[in-house]
């Protein structure tokens, strides 16, 4: 299901990113999409191989399971970032960021208060 449509998307994306890079390289927001994207790819494969075995014997993978929650999270965090950083208008320009990228208050705030809620819904 989910995980065949996340390979062909992540391939797909892949390949447009490697034609952006040989011709004259890629956004940077295209990379933070592309990161986003792979770490949430990660967090479907190692949740499924969990659910495969967690079908099969009852226990599952629960290392396959954390891993995978935390890249999930990751995922999520690095999406925030480029929606922060979209609507502080770094994303306007073609050939690059504008200005100077860097992890901002409001981005580190929003990323500590999900990391909060994640650690606190996993204790």
């Amino acid at each position: 299901g989910w995980s065949a449509v996340y390979t062909v998307g992540v391939v797909a994306f892949g390949i447009v990113q490697w034609n952006l890079h040989r011709t004259r390289g890629p956004h940077p927001m295209l990379l933070m999409v592309l990161l986003g994207v792979l770490f949430q790819y990660l967090s479907v494969l190692l949740q499924a191989m969990h659910g495969i075995q967690y079908a099969t014997d009852g226990i599952g993978l629960k290392a396959l399971q954390g891993i995978g929650e935390v890249s999930d999270a990751a995922s999520n965090i690095i999406i925030m970032g480029l929606l922060v950083a979209m609507a502080k208008g770094w994303s306007t320009t073609t050939a690059g960021v504008e200005g100077d990228v860097r992890l901002s208050k409001e981005w580190i705030s929003s990323a500590s208060l999900f990391l909060l809620g994640f650690f606190s819904m996993s204790v």
